[in-house]
């Protein structure tokens, strides 16, 4: 009997000294909070497995999560879905990591991620979405790492990305969409690199972009569409390198492509298609390759595109096919645009005495060519046809000063315009040439 009185002594004494959270339980496995009455129940610190508040199938009678306050961690998914009545997230106020995913959709009334203030990681995708009345991501204030992706969508009423400004980690993508009232991205803090594809895309009011300053490289796809208030891409200032596809689709106010100065890389397509006020390309100016297509369509203000189309379209640094049409009248095709960049060249002043001649010109056959050179230089002297491909190299390696002459046998290449470009040390003269028999 003494040893029974003294064990339930050390009980009470310990339950009076301990945090709740060291008497608080492991659950281990999946757990699942259906009711107002499940969420009363709650009295686990750690959840090992995923633990679901709301049932997809049925209406709940959940209307507040006070009962929660002992949880810190949830090894597995957290998902908090389809409860119509909730306004609150307060008793999650010690929750600190999610293991896998997490999801907090379709909640009709809740306004605001007060209640998750000590969340620090969440090892998959965090998705926010279909939340009618959240106006702010206030709450997310410690998060700092996302594993996989952040998608916020379809919320119809958040107005900025107040909340993240702790965020310096996003291992995957990062989806922006579908939010009507959506005018800025401030608050948000975007990492130096994103993992995989960044989609900005049918927020209808977001006037720009400024939360995306600081990103140098987007790991697979970027995406602009069908953001209707969009004037131009300034967000996107230290952005470098494309790891798939550049998209630019849709965007009725964009008039130019102001931020991606300093874009020098895609490693597939890229794509400015029917963009109703663009005016031109010039940011482009810097991109020295794109691995494959680069597709220009239906831009119907767009006539200017020889500063910005120029350089890929000359240097050699496009891979793969061009499609450029149905723009305004100087930028409907490659013929055009080269036009341009070439009087343009030919009309900047010049640095050195490199010069080439071409005779004849139009030609129908063999052409006598000739370059100067002011000093002894390596050269190269190459043809391109008029999507920017090199299909023949006239001359390499060192040459003397002076005059050089050569003939090029256009015979068995098609009608059309050519491009002939010599580089010499950090000059390069352009000119064009049209094969008509």
């Amino acid at each position: 009997m003494i040893s029974m009185l003294r064990f339930v002594s050390l009980v009470v004494v310990l339950a009076s000294i301990l945090p709740p959270a060291a008497l608080a339980q492991v659950c281990p496995g999946d757990v699942t909070l259906a009711t107002q009455a499940d969420v009363n129940a709650f009295d686990c610190a750690e959840v090992t497995g995923a633990l679901r508040i709301g049932d997809p199938d049925r209406p709940t009678d959940i209307i507040r999560l006070d009962a929660l306050t002992e949880l810190r961690t949830v090894g597995g998914s957290f998902t908090l879905a389809d409860l119509d009545a909730l306004t609150s997230l307060d008793g999650l106020g010690q929750l600190a990591s999610v293991g896998s995913f997490a999801f907090i959709g379709r909640n009709g009334a809740l306004s605001n991620l007060g209640g998750l203030s000590s969340l620090a990681s969440v090892g998959g995708t965090l998705t926010i979405q279909d939340n009618d009345a959240l106006a702010t991501l206030r709450g997310l204030d410690r998060l700092a790492t996302i594993g996989i992706s952040l998608a916020l969508r379809n919320n119809d009423v958040l107005t900025d990305l107040t909340g993240l400004g702790a965020l310096d980690a996003i291992g995957g993508g990062l989806f922006i969409e579908g939010n009507d009232q959506l005018t800025s991205l401030d608050g948000l803090s975007a990492p130096a690199v994103l993992g995989s594809s960044l989609f900005i895309a049918g927020n209808p009011t977001l006037a720009d972009l400024d939360g995306l300053g600081g990103l140098t490289r987007v790991g697979r796809t970027l995406v602009v569409s069908d953001n209707d208030a969009l004037t131009d891409l300034a967000g996107f200032s230290d952005l470098t390198a494309v790891d798939f596809t550049l998209t630019v689709v849709g965007n009725d106010a964009l008039a130019r492509l102001t931020g991606l100065e300093r874009l020098a890389t895609v490693v597939q397509n890229v794509d400015i298609r029917s963009n109703a006020v663009l005016a031109d390309v010039d940011a482009l100016s810097a991109l020295s390759s794109i691995g494959n297509d680069l597709l220009v369509t239906n831009n119907p203000t767009l006539a200017d595109c020889a500063a910005g189309l120029g350089p890929i379209l000359t240097d050699g640094g496009l891979a793969g096919d061009t499609d450029i049409r149905d723009n305004a009248t100087g930028c409907n095709s490659v013929e055009e645009i080269l036009l341009r960049y070439t009087d343009a060249e030919d009309a900047a002043p010049r640095r050195s005495a490199v010069s080439v001649t071409t005779f004849p010109n139009p030609a129908t056959g063999p052409v006598a060519l000739s370059f100067t050179l002011p000093a002894a230089s390596p050269v190269t002297f190459a043809v391109y046809d008029a999507v920017g491909r090199r299909i023949a190299t006239l001359a390499t390696g060192p040459h003397g000063a002076g005059t050089h002459t050569l003939t090029w046998d256009s015979t068995g290449y098609p009608n059309g315009l050519y491009l002939l470009r010599l580089a010499v040390e950090g000059d390069v003269e352009t000119t064009h040439l049209l094969l008509a028999r």
